[in-house]
């Protein structure tokens, strides 16, 4: 590897650990959404997000200790990134869709060039 390819591969990595935060945001945004009663708001707020990082965690990350190879792995981001920006369009939030959406394509770029 060359010196000028290092500081694309950073960015390109720290767009996609952003998109992964944001992913976390947008599922705790939704969740609280989903309903009008503040108790299961805040329960929904917080499981979401949380069963995201549990699947995530275990299947998806780069120490997982059940890596998914691919394809199965990327279906399963696509399926967690769709169902986020989904949630995000049927809530009024379009732009905010439209970011992650950019974010989670930035980083498969990213995931592609690493491999």
């Amino acid at each position: 590897m060359t010196q000028e390819q290092t500081p694309s591969i950073g960015l390109l990595a720290g767009v996609r650990f952003l998109s992964e935060l944001v992913l976390l945001a947008a599922l705790a945004f939704i969740g609280a959404a989903m309903f009008d009663s503040l108790l299961l708001s805040i329960v929904a707020g917080i499981a979401l997000p949380l069963a995201a990082a549990a699947i995530w965690g275990t299947f998806i990350a780069p120490r997982a200790p059940r890596h998914l190879g691919e394809p199965a792995r990327t279906i399963v981001e696509v399926l967690i990134f769709g169902l986020t920006v989904v949630g995000l369009l049927v809530y009024g939030y379009l732009a905010f869709g439209i970011v992650l959406a950019v974010l989670f394509a930035v980083g498969k770029v990213y995931d592609r060039r690493a491999a």
